[in-house]
């Protein structure tokens, strides 16, 4: 009964994940490229968690159970979960960034340079606590660590959402009072259920379903939120911006460009803002310019505002 019920887990898993991918790909009808891009790459991440640190372990146990002994997949599986972790941190990192963004406050570099390497610092010692001391299980150290990162990014993110930039969230129609505690809410009951996870295989089994339903909440609501409000509020702008990318021949990534020129970044902070090099933005400006004709920031934003009017 409980192979059945693991096999039905995982299908839904996939569906699941399917699911939320699909309606993150679909917002770009109303919202803003950089919002659902954080969006689409926290799915994806987190998603690439799920099967990789805890779908791969489970799997390793069931495909190897007859033909390898107990400690050698013991060891199989705890490595295919700490290997996942990076996932798991990227995913956190750009859930605090698409919290950022919908809140409206700028996005900023700071979080690169603490939030990454304190999460991989944590790896780190835990892989040497690991080393050091043999009664250590690897397993249980990742389930605290998601139990009390998971609960306290959780809450960062919910935070942001909660307390926006003068007070509105920056996707028009989506409410903070429904985004953010349902989205802390489906977090923590994951930690809950994780943390009375040893008591059996069946709470395991709903830990992953709350795992991979949860992550489907915010593509979910943002994606009735658009069918709700139907055709995109500022339609005539997207179009006319959409007009202007393809009179001068421009690639979806010189279109990312141009909107963070006219918002105002600067080479450096577009490079973060887009995970390139400054030289790629440099080129890729350049390439702009040739195509549009201009010379200068200025003029480009100039023309992008005329193309809207």
């Amino acid at each position: 009964m409980i192979y059945a019920a693991t096999y039905l887990v995982f299908i839904l898993s996939i569906a699941f994940t399917t699911f939320g991918i699909i309606l993150t790909s679909r917002l770009k009808e109303k919202y803003s490229q950089d919002l659902v891009s954080t969006l689409l790459y926290f799915e994806v991440f987190i998603y690439a968690f799920g099967f990789y640190g805890i779908w791969g372990q489970i799997l390793v146990r069931e495909l190897f159970r007859e033909s390898l002994s107990e400690d050698v997949i013991l060891k199989i599986s705890e490595t295919a979960m700490i290997l996942g972790l990076p996932f798991l941190i990227f995913a956190w990192f750009m859930l605090i960034r698409f919290a950022t963004a919908l809140s409206g406050r700028k996005y900023r570099n700071l979080m690169i340079y603490i939030f990454l390497p304190v999460n991989f610092i944590v790896v780190a010692v835990a892989g040497i606590l690991l080393a050091r001391q043999a009664e250590l299980k690897p397993s249980v150290l990742v389930r605290d660590y998601f139990l009390i990162a998971n609960l306290v990014y959780g809450f960062l993110a919910s935070y942001l959402i909660h307390l926006p930039v003068r007070g509105k969230l920056s996707a028009p129609g989506i409410k903070k009072n429904i985004t953010a505690p349902m989205l802390f809410s489906f977090m923590a009951l994951q930690a809950v259920l994780l943390f009375f996870q040893p008591n059996g295989k069946v709470i395991y089994l709903f830990f992953i379903i709350a795992f991979f339903a949860g992550h489907t909440f915010l593509p979910v609501y943002f994606y009735l939120q658009m069918r709700i409000a139907g055709s995109p509020g500022p339609a005539s702008s997207v179009n006319a911006f959409d007009g202007f990318c393809s009179r001068h021949e421009i690639s979806p990534r010189e279109c990312e460009i141009i909107k963070e020129i006219c918002n105002g970044l600067s080479n450096k902070e577009i490079a973060a803002k887009l995970f390139i090099t400054e030289q790629t933005v440099k080129d890729h400006t350049h390439r702009i310019y040739i195509k549009t004709n201009v010379r200068s920031r200025a003029q480009l934003m100039a023309m992008v505002k005329e193309a809207d009017r």
